[in-house]
C-alpha cells in the first residue's frame, strides 16, 4: 500500500467505522437509569469469528480462538448465559453444543438484527465481537476526521481519500473491478444506532485492521486492501441495506451524517490498534508448541479473568495496552488497542462490557469431568509468565460462588491451546461439576527459572560469536527469533529506527552500529545500547549484568504468576504510584511520569493479617534497585519489612527520594508475604549496608551503583527459597519443584513510563 495512504487514509479501526466521542439517541435521565450497574437483566452477546477466508482473501489462524476466549469470559465471569450467546464461525467449535452457523455476510447481518436487536430492552447487556479481516473502502459520505490513540492521548487526522473501514464476511467477494461487498463501518453505525433504542449498554469489539495487510514474520495481520493501493466502492447491496436502515430510524442522509459526526451511536466501542497501525494474527507459545490469537483478545479477555477488583474500562486500557504490543511485535507489527465511548464523562467509569462481573476472578473453568476422574479446565486466566511454566506440581484450588475451596485438584499437563487436565486430590468428586472455576493455589516452578534470548540478524557475522557466549550464561535460554522472547540482542540499524513513530524514549538518536537489547522484537532498550562499532565480545560482557537483573525480575514475576498486563492488586495488598508533593506536575498520565520528577509508592495492606513486604525496581537500562525495605544502621529486616493490616505506607519514608530518570520504562514489583522471608530479607539487608542496589537510609537519592547480576539472582533465590518453605509448611508438594502458596505470597506489578520534559 502506499505510504501516503498507509498513514493519511487509513483511519483507525474504531474511527474509519465512524466510531467516536459523542452522545446520539441517548437521553441523560435513561442513561442514569439504565446503565448496567450490577443490575439484573438479559445479556446477550453475537461472537464472530473467521479463520477460513477464501483464497483470494487469505486464511488467518486465531480468530476462533478469540470467539473460544470470548465465550468462556462472558460465560465463566461475567454471568452470560450460553443459550443467549450467538456464534457464527467458519467451523465446529468444541466448546459449543451446536454447529455454528457460517458468517456469511446474510447471516451476521441477520443475526445483528434478530438476536440483538429484536431481543433486547432496557436492562439488556449486548456485546458484538468481530474477528477476521479488515479493510477500506469508499465512503459515499466520508467524515473529515479520524480518531487515533498516540501515547494514551487520542488526537485525530485527516480523511483526504474519504474513507471508511470494513470488516470482511466469509463470502467476501469482488464481483465487479471496483466492488466490494463488505459490511463497512456505515452499516455498523446504523446497525449499533436501532439497538441504542432499546439499550444504551452496548459493547463493540473489533480484533481486525484495514491498513493494508500481508504475512508478516510469523503472523498474518488481519486486513486485506486492493492490490494496487487504491479502494474499493461499497456495493449494491451494502448501499441498499443502509438505506433501509435509515428508514427505520427515521432518518435522511443529512440527518444520518449530522449524528455520526458527532460519535458513536451508543456505548463501547474497542479497537485492536490505530489508524497507522495492523493488527496483529499473533502467535502465543506454550510448552506444547504454539496456538494463534488476536494480539487485543487474548490480552483483555486473560486480564479480566484475574482481577480480583473491578476496574474501570480506561484503567484496563492502561495496563493492557504494553502487554498487547509485546504480543503483537511476535508479527512484527506496532498496535496500540484504543476505546471510544459516547459519553466521555460517564463511560469510561464504567466497568467493561458495561456489566459487572457475576463471579468471582478465577485462572480456570472446568470443561469436563471423565469418567475416569480426569478433569479438564480452561485456563484463560492464567499469567504468561504461570502458563509458560505450567508444570507439574501446580495446584488449583475449586472454588464456589462465594470463592471458597471446595476441592483441590493438582495438574497434570495441557492439551490444545490453553485446555490443561488434572485430578482431585482433596474434596468430594460431586463438587467437580463443568463451569466451576478454579484458582491457583499452589504455583509450580521450575528450580531453575530462564531468562528467554534470541539473536537478532542485524548482528551479520557476529551472530555465532554472540551465540556461544549467551549459551554459557548462568539461567539464559537461547530461542529462535520467531519465538515470544523476553529480548533480542540487536544491533541499531534504520528498521527500528523507522518503527520507533511517536519517539518518547531516544530511539532516533542511538547512533547505527550500536548494540543492545530489544523487547520483544519492536522496542529497542536505549540505555544498554553502547558505543558505535563495539567488538561483539565487549559488547556481549557489557550486557551479561543486565540479562542476569532481567532474570532476577522473571524469576519474581514468575514467582507472583503476573506479567505486565496486571492489575495494581493482588490479595490484601493494593499499589499505586503518585507524584510526590516536591514534583506535583510531575504526572502528566495515568502512569506516566516526567524525566527527573520525583513519585510517592502507595502501598494498603486491605487484609485482616501483617504483611512483609519488599519492593524492587527494574529500568529500561536493566538496573534493578531495591526500593524497600531501606535499612538504617542496627535495624532489624524483619520488623523493618512489616507492615500492618489495615495500614497505607507511603514511599518513601524518612527522607528518602526517588527520583526518575531517562525516559523510558520502569517497572516496579512490590512483593509481599504474610509469613517471615528472613532469608530474602537478610540477602537484600547485606547489600544495602554494603552501599550495592540499595536506596540510603538517611535522605539522599537512590544511589548509582544498582544490584546487579549475581547479587540480583541470589537475592530472588533466597526470596524463593523462603517462600517455598512457607509454602511446603501448609500443603503437601511436590519435591521436584519449587512451590509458592499463593494465599501466602503475592506480587504486584506497577508499570511507569518515563517521558521527557517540554
Amino acid at each position: 500500500m502506499k505510504r501516503r495512504h498507509f498513514l493519511q487514509a487509513a483511519g483507525s479501526t474504531l474511527a474509519a467505522l465512524g466510531l467516536s466521542q459523542a452522545d446520539f439517541l441517548l437521553q441523560a435521565d435513561r442513561y442514569s437509569q439504565v446503565l448496567a450497574k450490577g443490575k439484573p437483566g438479559r445479556k446477550l452477546a453475537l461472537l464472530v469469528g473467521i479463520n477460513r477466508y477464501p483464497r483470494k482473501v487469505g486464511k488467518l489462524r486465531g480468530c476462533l480462538t478469540d470467539v473460544e476466549l470470548q465465550w468462556e469470559l462472558l460465560v465463566n465471569r461475567y454471568g452470560f448465559n450460553p443459550k443467549d450467546i450467538l456464534v457464527l464461525a467458519d467451523r465446529r467449535l468444541s466448546f459449543l453444543d451446536y454447529v455454528p452457523d457460517q458468517p456469511t455476510r446474510e447471516n451476521i447481518l441477520s443475526a445483528y438484527e434478530s438476536h440483538l436487536i429484536r431481543q433486547a430492552d432496557a436492562d439488556t447487556t449486548a456485546v458484538f465481537h468481530f474477528s477476521g479481516h479488515g479493510a477500506l473502502v469508499k465512503d459515499p459520505n466520508p467524515l473529515p476526521e479520524l480518531i487515533k490513540n498516540v501515547n494514551g492521548v487520542k488526537t485525530v487526522a485527516k480523511n483526504p481519500d474519504g474513507v471508511t473501514g470494513s470488516i470482511l464476511p466469509l463470502d467476501r467477494l469482488t464481483g465487479y473491478a471496483d466492488e466490494v461487498d463488505d459490511i463497512t463501518g456505515r452499516t455498523l453505525y446504523l446497525l449499533t444506532a436501532l439497538l441504542a433504542q432499546k439499550t444504551p449498554n452496548i459493547t463493540t469489539v473489533l480484533d481486525s485492521c484495514h491498513s493494508g495487510g500481508g504475512f508478516r514474520g510469523n503472523a498474518m495481520v488481519r486486513a486485506v486492501n486492493r492490490p494496487d493501493g487504491g479502494f474499493y466502492d461499497s456495493s449494491e447491496a451494502e448501499i441498499d441495506y443502509q438505506k433501509s436502515l435509515l428508514r427505520k430510524l427515521k432518518l435522511d442522509e443529512v440527518g444520518f451524517q449530522a449524528l455520526r459526526q458527532k460519535g458513536i451511536a451508543a456505548g463501547v466501542a474497542i479497537g485492536s490498534a490505530n489508524y497507522n497501525e495492523l493488527a496483529a494474527d499473533a502467535p502465543i507459545w506454550s510448552p506444547n508448541g504454539k496456538f494463534y490469537a488476536g494480539a487485543l483478545t487474548y490480552t483483555l479477555t486473560r486480564y479480566l479473568w484475574q482481577q480480583p477488583v473491578n476496574e474501570s474500562l480506561d484503567r484496563v486500557f492502561v495496563n493492557i495496552s504494553r502487554k498487547a504490543r509485546d504480543i503483537g511485535s511476535s508479527a512484527k507489527v506496532i498496535q496500540e488497542p484504543l476505546y471510544q465511548t459516547s459519553n466521555d464523562k460517564h463511560y469510561p467509569q464504567q466497568p467493561i462490557y458495561l456489566s459487572n462481573p457475576a463471579n468471582a476472578y478465577a485462572d480456570a473453568a472446568v470443561r469436563k469431568v471423565s469418567k475416569e476422574g480426569q478433569i479438564h479446565y480452561w485456563m484463560g486466566g492464567l499469567a504468561s509468565s504461570s502458563l509458560d511454566q505450567s508444570i507439574k506440581g501446580t495446584i488449583f484450588s475449586a472454588i464456589d460462588a462465594a470463592g471458597q475451596e471446595v476441592g483441590q485438584i493438582e495438574h497434570q499437563g495441557r492439551g490444545a491451546r490453553l485446555v490443561g487436565y488434572g485430578r482431585l486430590v482433596k474434596g468430594a468428586k460431586q463438587a467437580i461439576k463443568p463451569g466451576v472455576l478454579l484458582r491457583e493455589k499452589v504455583r509450580g516452578l521450575p528450580t531453575d527459572v530462564k531468562l528467554k534470548v534470541a539473536l537478532d540478524e542485524s548482528l551479520g557475522v557476529d551472530l555465532t560469536v554472540a551465540r556461544e557466549v549467551l549459551q554459557e550464561m548462568r539461567g539464559v535460554e537461547v530461542v529462535e527469533a520467531d519465538q515470544p522472547v523476553a529480548f533480542q540482542i540487536a544491533r541499531m540499524n534504520d528498521r527500528y529506527q523507522s518503527r520507533a513513530g511517536v519517539d518518547t524514549h531516544g530511539v532516533k538518536d542511538l547512533e547505527q552500529h550500536t548494540v543492545g537489547l530489544v523487547e520483544g522484537e519492536l522496542q529497542p532498550l536505549v540505555p544498554t545500547f553502547g558505543m558505535p562499532n563495539e567488538p561483539i565480545e565487549d559488547a556481549m560482557d557489557r550486557l551479561r549484568s543486565k540479562l542476569q537483573s532481567f532474570r532476577a525480575r522473571e524469576i519474581l514475576k514468575a514467582m507472583g504468576g503476573v506479567d505486565v498486563a496486571s492489575g495494581n492488586q493482588r490479595g490484601t495488598l493494593q499499589v499505586s504510584a503518585e507524584a510526590s508533593a516536591k514534583s506535583p506536575q510531575g504526572k502528566v498520565g495515568d502512569s506516566k511520569f516526567v524525566s527527573g520528577s520525583r513519585i510517592n509508592l502507595v502501598i494498603e495492606n486491605t487484609g485482616r493479617q501483617d504483611v512483609y513486604v519488599g519492593v524492587v525496581a527494574i529500568g529500561s537500562a536493566g538496573n534493578l534497585r531495591v526500593l524497600y525495605p531501606y535499612f538504617g544502621a542496627g535495624s532489624i529486616a524483619e520488623e523493618k519489612a512489616r507492615v500492618a493490616a489495615g495500614r497505607k505506607l507511603v514511599l518513601p519514608e524518612d527522607g528518602v527520594e526517588f527520583p526518575l530518570g531517562a525516559p523510558g520504562t520502569l517497572e516496579i514489583l512490590t512483593f509481599s508475604s504474610h509469613k517471615p522471608i528472613n532469608k530474602a530479607l537478610t540477602a537484600l539487608q547485606s547489600i544495602a549496608s554494603s552501599g550495592r542496589g540499595g536506596v540510603p537510609s538517611r535522605g539522599g537519592e537512590i544511589p548509582a551503583d544498582p544490584l546487579m547480576g549475581d547479587d540480583a539472582i541470589d537475592s530472588m533465590s533466597a526470596l524463593l527459597g523462603d517462600v517455598d518453605q512457607n509454602s511446603r509448611s501448609e500443603i503437601l508438594v511436590r519435591r521436584t519443584v519449587k512451590a509458592v502458596d499463593t494465599s501466602l505470597f503475592s506480587v504486584v506489578p506497577t508499570l511507569i513510563e518515563v517521558v521527557a520534559g517540554k
